[in-house]
Parts: C-alpha cells; structure tokens; sequence
C-alpha cells in the first residue's frame, strides 16, 4: 500500500521511507534530522524527494508515493485532510512580524516603470504557481491589509516553479510572493525588486509536517519516530532564527545551504540562508487558530467544500 515504506525482514535494519519537501531553507529540518542522523537514531532510513510545487507533495503523501510531506499548507493538503486521506502531524515555518519571510516581488522592468510601493501592485498581474497555494492566500491577505477589494486581484496560475520565475522575468506577470532562496537569486540576479518580506504585513501559518491518514492508523512507531527526529532538527534549525549568535547555529545553517544551494561554497551558502530562514516554533507546535482562518477563506473563495474541525485534521500527539 504504502510505495515509499520498505521494512525488512531483519529487525536490527532500518526502515527505508521518502519526504517530500522543496529545496527551500524551511524544508532546513529535514535536511538537519537526515545529516546529524537522527532519523537513522531513530531507526529510519530516510530519502529526501524534491518537488517544484507543494500540492504535489500532498497528492504524493495521500497516495503513498511519499512517507511524509514537509512543506506549505495548501487548499489541495486541507480537501485530502478533509477526506481522511492526510494528517497534520506538526508546524514547519510560519510568517512572523521581524523576521524574514517570503517576499513580494516585482519585475524589474514594471518597477522602473512606477510599480514601485505595494498600494500600486494590486492592479496589476499576480503570478503563483496553483491556486490554492499559499501565495494566493498571501496576496489576499496582503491586499486586505491595504484596503484593497481582494476579487479584484489578477491571478495567473503557472503550476511550478520554474514556469512562474520564467513569467515573472519576461514580465508575463507583474508580481509575486516567492520564497528565498528562489527569490533572492532572482533579486541578485537583477530580474526583479522585492519590496519587502510579506511578514512585514502579516503573520500566518506557512507549512508543516504531514502523513497519511492510513500510515498514522497502521504504522505509529514509524510516524513517532520520524517526528521525534524531526522535532530534533526543528530544534537545531530554530537557532539558525531564534539564536544566531549561539555556537550551533553556523553548523545548522552549514548544513542547510548544502542541501539549499549545492553550487555554492559553504561559507557562501551559509550566510544566504542566515540572512533568510523564516521563523519556526523551535517544539513544532502549529498556529491553530490561523490555520482555522486559512480554512475559512479557501471555503469562501471555493477552494473548499467546506470548512473541517481543526482537530479533525491535526494530530500533535506525538510532539514532545
């Protein structure tokens, strides 16, 4: 039943599994829990799979394509939690006020032509890359911060990465919200502007840590194990934002950049995604009443069939 869930026939051999995340420096806890082995401590042997958009990580983990999915939250993730298919098992990053954050971008071209303060973008055309996603989430929140009609946001959909970084340099749409490091190559590369971290206007519950509903129900050592192992590189990455100055933090964000930018140096590497990690709750708690308000918007704007108990689709019982 479950592709990515292999357990062998000898008890002392591990049990071989996939995650699903993006190459981004929130995915940072995963990369951390695999490097210092405390998936391996727990008794897993764990195989990261990389996605170019995050409701495909929660199709791959309903379907047992993937083990665990760690990325954002999007409407796809909260229909397959509402159908009995996923679980919410614990946070990943959030958006807070302070620190760094996923950022409002404009193309270079439209920037020099006046599109230069976010009171002028929302006339003009958003990219993202599936609706649902939270970046269409995040360019109503942010519209509504600025007493703007959010059903009047132009929205185009792209369905990865790739092809919404390509529409957004050729000027196909004029703005976006996009995560380091994607976002800070572009802004170095001189194709857009940012005009700032979306947290400098909001705070919301970005991404978390889910499974099967079917692998919770069969397999609960497994999913404790991997959330106790991952609980532990939430802890080593939360420094990285919480403690920079701490003597962990420079092998934490060390070991992120390896896995963020493998073309660079470390040294290089290390100091991008110091100057980028997003907030985590350092014990993986999620923002509840957020992730409620998020429910309620993807049912008004249609992207749900209606709005589940949070406790029908979040399950915490195994953080520490």
């Amino acid at each position: 039943m479950f592709l990515a869930l292999t357990t062998t026939s000898m008890a002392d051999e591990l049990v071989k599994l996939k995650v699903g995340v993006l190459r981004f420096s929130s995915s940072g806890p995963v990369f951390i829990a695999k490097d210092e082995g405390y998936f391996r401590d727990a008794g897993l042997d764990v195989e990261i799979v990389y996605f170019q958009a995050a409701p495909t990580v929660a199709a791959a983990a309903a379907s047992g394509e993937i083990t665990f999915g760690v990325t954002a939250l999007t409407a796809a993730a909260y229909n397959l939690a509402d159908a009995g298919k996923l679980t919410i098992l614990a946070g990943q990053a959030q958006e807070k006020s302070g620190h760094p954050g996923n950022l409002v971008l404009v193309n270079r071209k439209a920037f020099e032509g006046g599109i230069d303060a976010i009171k002028k973008i929302f006339a003009e055309p958003f990219g993202l890359t599936q609706l649902g996603s939270p970046s269409h989430y995040q360019a109503a929140r942010l519209a509504q911060s600025q007493e703007i009609a959010e059903d009047g946001l132009h929205i185009r959909a792209f369905q990865n990465l790739p092809n919404l970084v390509a529409a957004l340099k050729s000027g196909l749409v004029t703005w976006a919200i996009i995560a380091p490091p994607i976002a800070t190559d572009l802004i170095d590369a001189g194709a857009v502007v940012s005009l700032g971290p979306y947290s400098d206007y909001g705070s919301f519950q970005f991404g978390a840590l889910f499974t099967s509903s079917a692998l919770l129900a069969d397999e609960p050592d497994v999913v404790r194990g991997f959330v106790d192992a991952y609980q532990k590189g939430l802890e080593d990455y939360s420094a990285i934002v919480l403690e920079p100055k701490s003597p962990g933090t420079p092998k934490a964000a060390r070991t992120v950049g390896r896995y963020v930018y493998p073309e660079l140096d470390p040294e290089t590497a290390a100091g991008k995604i110091m100057a980028s990690a997003l907030y985590v709750d350092p014990t993986g708690r999620l923002d509840v009443e957020d992730i409620a308000r998020q429910l309620e918007w993807y049912k008004a704007n249609g992207l749900l069939k209606h709005v589940p108990p949070t406790d029908h689709i979040i399950d915490m019982r195994y953080l520490k």
